[in-house]
């Protein structure tokens, strides 16, 4: 009797731990530390917590007035002025990789990556090479027609 007694409020206290816990933290959090459970328990237990559908709508249930954050974006309008207006003294640097990563379609690990040795100057063009990218591309030379 006393060895249930004490199981049952260790299960209580612990219970009772996740419900503060589950009060005070973020949405996002507690989808962060879901996804980091349902991994865990699928890899080691090969258990499928994604079929437990009541806590999915639980965690739904707490999404209620969540707003996610929003990446802000740069207008065209922002982009020209910041190229017209900015001083090439100052911010050359920043203008040159604003233009490779935007026209170039870089990611940011691709910009992190590159160096001096990636750039080719051939008179009148400078051909960029973009190391370790994911995006395939295909050079051609001459005419298309």
């Amino acid at each position: 009797m006393i060895r249930s007694h004490i199981k049952y409020q260790d299960l209580y206290a612990r219970n009772n731990g996740y419900a503060n816990f589950i009060k005070s933290a973020l949405y996002s959090s507690l989808w962060s530390y879901y996804s980091q459970l349902k991994k865990m328990l699928s890899v080691k237990e090969n258990i499928d917590i994604s079929r437990f559908h009541q806590v999915s709508a639980f965690l739904k249930q707490h999404s209620v007035g969540h707003r996610p954050k929003k990446s802000k974006v740069f207008t065209l309008e922002e982009m020209e002025r910041f190229l017209d207006n900015a001083s090439d003294d100052v911010y050359l640097l920043q203008k040159v990789i604003f233009v490779v990563g935007v026209f170039g379609g870089c990611r940011m690990g691709e910009l992190v990556a590159m160096s001096v040795d990636d750039v080719e100057d051939r008179g009148s063009v400078l051909v960029v090479q973009i190391p370790d990218t994911k995006t395939l591309f295909y050079p051609f030379i001459g005419n298309l027609i």
